[in-house]
């Protein structure tokens, strides 16, 4: 189908705002007026946002730092009923359509006391996977400066975004959670070849790091299970130490066992760009014309690494007479297994047009 979003063009060629550091920024413009993006044809019908980045000036060395720390957290996070609360709601679902009540008067006072957390467990998946607030930080360094003939402008960034699951530390030393880390590298630089010639060079190298645990590619399935998963199903863990499963086949797995012993997967991306813009005054022919030419190469790659693994997990059916756990093996062990692939594509832009303002 046809592409729904604007075009992003920075410094004249398509670009990713995402991956592009707010800091390196000189100017921003949007682009919405019919006679305005016309000359972009159709990819400019949803509207141009042209972004220019910052430049070099003639002048002393010039240093800029800044960084910045946010903390976020959600004033709005999801309230789940407890155990006795879902009981109760689901008995009253069952009475009002004729049928019996699921949950008997003492369950739901078990559910009340925890005087058995195995099996009539109170667990409030929210708390146990998600974190209350996260920490985001982000540093930037910059240098500038350069003479008449020549200026520069060069930068590093670093940013952190955290992430809003609750790992457990001490089930692995691995990162399971997820999490993404960005690392910008820029280089402009101007050059007067000549009184008339300019040759500008922007490099620019993007590396980004993202991470999340083996099951699922996203945080959309742990979002998903802590909040679908009832307080009553079962517990984070049982007494004796094993993990549970649930579902009509007894292969279901609760949040905590996917964030915490599932493995991990780690997408790392390299983007490197390379553009050259040369630009020819022309006044000798006549005045106010000029000539530029424009050569833009872009590089992508993406590595994709893999570590998955499933541990046994168990359903219990009920307590012998000594009331230890009845355990019923329903997920077999997966040791830890490895795969990687790649993805790498490229890009090659030329533009080359003549401007005639008199």
């Amino acid at each position: 189908g046809a592409n729904a979003s604007a075009l992003i063009l920075i410094d004249g060629v398509e670009g990713d705002l995402n991956t592009l550091d707010p800091a390196d920024i000189e100017s921003f413009s949007v682009l919405k007026d019919a006679s305005a993006t016309a000359v972009y044809g159709v990819r400019g019908a949803n509207g141009v946002v042209i972004v220019t980045t910052k430049r070099g000036k003639a002048g002393k060395l010039t240093v800029n730092f800044k960084t910045n720390a946010t903390y976020s957290y959600s004033p709005r996070m999801p309230e789940y009923v407890d155990a006795v609360g879902y009981a109760n709601l689901a008995n009253e679902a069952r009475v009002v359509r004729g049928k019996n009540p699921i949950y008997t008067n003492s369950e739901i006072q078990l559910f009340r006391s925890g005087l058995d957390p195995d099996l009539y467990p109170n667990v409030n998946w929210r708390d146990v996977i998600l974190n209350d607030y996260v920490i985001d930080n982000q540093h930037h360094l910059s240098l500038s400066g350069g003479g008449t003939n020549a200026r520069y402008y060069v930068s590093m960034g670093i940013m952190n975004q955290g992430a809003v699951f609750k790992q457990d530390k001490s089930v692995s030393k691995h990162n399971t959670n997820v999490d993404y880390h960005q690392y910008n590298f820029r280089a402009n630089v101007d050059a007067n070849m000549t009184k008339t010639t300019l040759l500008s060079l922007n490099m620019e190298t993007i590396i980004t790091k993202r991470n999340s645990p083996g099951y699922g590619d996203n945080n959309n399935a742990l979002w998903s299970a802590q909040a679908n998963l009832p307080a009553t199903i079962v517990p984070v863990k049982y007494s004796n130490g094993t993990l549970p499963s649930f579902g009509r086949n007894s292969d279901e797995v609760s949040p905590y066992v996917q964030l915490n012993y599932t493995g991990f997967t780690e997408t790392r991306n390299l983007t490197t760009n390379l553009m050259v813009d040369l630009s020819q005054d022309l006044d000798f022919i006549t005045k106010g014309l000029k000539v530029r030419g424009l050569f833009s190469f872009t590089t992508n790659s993406e590595f994709y690494t893999t570590r998955s693994k499933m541990p046994d997990l168990y359903w219990a059916n009920g307590r012998n007479a000594q009331g230890t756990l009845v355990m019923t093996k329903q997920v077999e062990k997966k040791d830890l297994s490895l795969s990687r692939s790649t993805d790498t594509d490229r890009t090659y832009y030329w533009q080359l047009n003549a401007d005639y303002d008199r």
